[in-house]
């Protein structure tokens, strides 16, 4: 059973300057020591400051902010202390934020809480853990976890189900929410989102003979004797009671059934399919489609389902257009942006886009060189079964030879050359030609 005292009570106080006077108020001695770990913020401390020291506490950790050469003091500062009872390790993140529009968030706050998530995945594997101090964040009554956000369900498989009626948070902070206090809001749903997901156990195979000795063993000395200590053992939550019991029931499965080990997982192919053009912009609303998707064929008389599915479709396909286009619109520019200023640039884009073109043209089977020749073979093939208008065009063309005179044809290319012919030939050679002419037996040899 559990009692105030046994519970580990944890505290932070925005101090407003830790200061030897404070420490030495008995006010100030008091209230820490109702607490096992203690932090402050905004201690204004530096690094000269002599070692700050609280009996019956550790300090643990000490974070101090420098001074800025035209301010009249320090500011920030965090510091933690411990009780030196306390075996357990426990994390815990003592956070001061400065406000929004301070000259010190020089980087915006959104560095700082990624880090901090980042932060509580990791330290949340090894044990509890804990968010404190002053974040300047104002959270209003938003809850602070994942709500239920579509409450009008029209096909449910249970008649007597009632929807769950969540309280809204009882917060004294009258403030409108900042944009500080959306972000604490959303890391305090990621960090109970982002859990690790254990492998399934692995598979028994039940015969007759198995179950029967699983009965067996179950009924022994020995697993009674356990079943009786898990039944007298008190358990902090309900997970580990759960992973006790059947951590029996695990061991008895062992010793009677054969276990079936699961098979070693293929590599995957890390190389991704995805568009050059195609964003993360694109990937989330694809996302949603296909989301939509399920839930439309879970609920097809649900017309809210319908009307967002095809909303988000029909954004996905205009956003996949237009990304295309301005991702070829982009290339061609570079192109003609680089050709003669940066050739080296040039050439780089031209020979990634033949590699992208490559691994394209690599999924297509490559043509047999008998198919290409067989293809111009049947091409060059004459038909000779002729149309109407075809058969009309030969039958002139036949008529046409059998009424040409070959014999005068003959006669002007057989006829033998004279002297005139060759002079006149001569005289319309141009001037930069050269051309001799020599006489034996009545022929005439020309030589240019």
């Amino acid at each position: 059973m559990y009692t105030p005292e046994s519970l580990l009570q944890i505290a932070v106080w925005n101090i407003e300057g830790l200061s030897l006077d404070k420490i030495n108020d008995p006010y100030f001695i008091r209230t820490i020591q109702k607490f096992h770990i203690f932090g402050f913020v905004e201690t204004w401390s530096n690094n000269l400051d002599n070692e700050i020291n609280i009996p019956g506490f550790s300090l643990i950790d000490i974070n101090t902010r420098k001074k800025h050469k035209k301010a009249r003091r320090n500011s920030g500062g965090i510091c933690v202390f411990a009780k030196n009872s306390i075996a357990k390790d426990v994390y815990i993140a003592t956070v001061y934020i400065s406000p929004e529009n301070s000259s010190v968030n020089i980087s915006g706050i959104e560095p700082i809480y990624n880090q901090l998530l980042a932060d509580t995945v990791k330290y949340s594997s090894l044990g509890h853990i804990m968010l404190q101090g002053d974040f300047n964040a104002y959270t209003n009554t938003k809850p602070d976890y994942v709500t239920f956000d579509e409450s009008k369900i029209t096909n449910l498989e249970d008649s007597h189900y009632v929807d769950d009626k969540i309280m809204s948070r009882n917060n004294l902070d009258p403030k409108l929410i900042n944009n500080s206090g959306k972000i604490l809001l959303s890391l305090c749903q990621d960090s109970i989102v982002q859990c690790q997901l254990d492998p399934l156990p692995n598979k028994f195979i039940w015969s007759q003979e198995a179950i029967d000795l699983y009965t067996q063993n179950s009924n022994n000395t020995t697993s009674r004797k356990k079943f009786e200590e898990y039944l007298q053992k008190d358990f902090k939550d309900a997970d580990k009671a759960v992973e006790a019991f059947t951590s029996i029931l695990y061991e008895n499965a062992k010793k009677s059934a054969k276990l079936v080990k699961s098979f070693p997982k293929k590599k995957k192919n890390k190389r991704s399919n995805r568009k050059p053009w195609f964003s993360e912009s694109c990937k989330e609303l694809r996302t949603s489609v296909k989301n939509y998707e399920k839930l439309v064929n879970k609920f097809p008389e649900n017309a809210e389902y319908r009307k967002k599915f095809y909303s988000f479709r029909s954004k996905f396909r205009r956003l996949c257009k237009y990304e295309e286009k301005t991702y070829k619109r982009k290339i061609c520019s570079e192109l003609s942006n680089r050709c003669e200023k940066n050739p080296k640039v040039f050439w780089k884009i031209l020979n990634k886009l033949s590699k992208q073109s490559e691994l394209k043209d690599k999924s297509v089977n490559d043509i047999p060189q008998k198919d290409f020749i067989k293809f111009y073979k049947n091409l060059n093939k004459s038909d000779h079964d002729y149309n109407d208008h075809q058969s009309n065009v030969v039958h002139k063309f036949e008529s046409l030879k059998a009424n040409l005179n070959y014999s005068v044809i003959s006669d002007e290319i057989n006829t033998e050359i004279n002297a005139d012919e060759i002079v006149k030939a001569i005289r319309l050679l141009r001037n930069d030609d050269i051309v001799l002419l020599s006489q034996s037996k009545n022929e005439w040899t020309t030589k240019f």
